[in-house]
């Protein structure tokens, strides 16, 4: 991780991601390269992703669930081409922040 030129951190709003990362800390420690990714699941549709992002500090991007994608994860079709046009936006946004 010290030798990449951007590190990816994935963040789940919810509360056993929030104690995941607290007590790793030492781990996981905020660089100007880290990049905060929160990825909405289908379970949490409805969690206060705001109250997750503050205390992650600088969460730059936030994928929203796409029943698309869900599917494409049950089926087995996740190297297909991903036509969710929110969720798209945010992954490209994503490849040209670490690019």
């Amino acid at each position: 991780v010290s030798e990449s030129d951007a590190v990816v951190q994935i963040i789940k709003p919810d509360f056993k991601c929030m104690v995941y990362y607290s007590s790793n800390a030492e781990k996981f420690s905020d660089t100007e390269d880290t990049v905060k990714v929160m990825n909405v699941t289908e379970s949490g549709m409805y969690l206060p992703k705001e109250e997750v992002a503050r205390h992650f500090n600088n969460v730059k991007f936030t994928f929203p669930f796409s029943f698309e994608i869900n599917k494409q994860a049950y089926t087995g079709g996740l190297p297909e081409t991903v036509k969710d046009p929110k969720y798209k936006k945010v992954l490209g946004q994503l490849a040209k922040e670490v690019m």
